[in-house]
């Protein structure tokens, strides 16, 4: 059962989250950019109050840098890039969360992993143009996050 303040972090949560979706639906860049990063921030708070714990430290700061990540997709400009560097440093911090929890090869899930994330990879590579070094950069780490959170689950 959730205590008070976690309750009411819930509710803000949904509430910011339904009011990022209407604001993108009626075009309302401001409201949009405000609310986006709200409910990973609550999360983020959440994580760092949870009992001490292997990697709750990384988890809580990676999910603070896939809020910044949210707010520079939100910007106007071109702001891919940065926020994917944000996102990629989430993804960084998660793996090392994961990591320090349990080490276990998990070989089955790395090569199931790894060959999904080729395979997308191939098949976004054709658009991608100059992304492609990036973008395959931010592949990588994102399976290795997904292998690493398998392992995790005991898969």
């Amino acid at each position: 059962m959730l205590d008070s303040a976690a309750r009411a972090a819930a509710v803000l949560a949904l509430a910011a989250a339904a009011a990022f979706l209407a604001a993108e639906a009626s075009g309302a860049p401001a409201v949009a950019l405000a609310t986006t990063p709200i409910p990973v921030l609550l999360l983020a708070a959440a994580q760092a109050r949870a009992p001490e714990g292997r990697g709750r430290g990384l988890v809580a700061a990676g999910l603070v840098a896939s809020a910044v990540g949210d707010v520079l997709l939100e910007l106007p400009g071109d702001t891919f890039v940065p926020g994917l560097l944000a996102f990629l440093t989430a993804h960084v911090l998660y793996v090392a969360a994961f990591v320090g929890r349990v080490r276990r090869p998990a070989e089955f899930a790395g090569i199931a992993v790894a060959g999904y994330g080729v395979a997308m990879f191939l098949a976004l590579l054709p658009g991608l143009g100059g992304l492609a070094v990036p973008v395959g950069v931010y592949v990588v780490v994102i399976c290795a996050m997904a292998w690493r959170a398998l392992a995790l689950l005991g898969v």
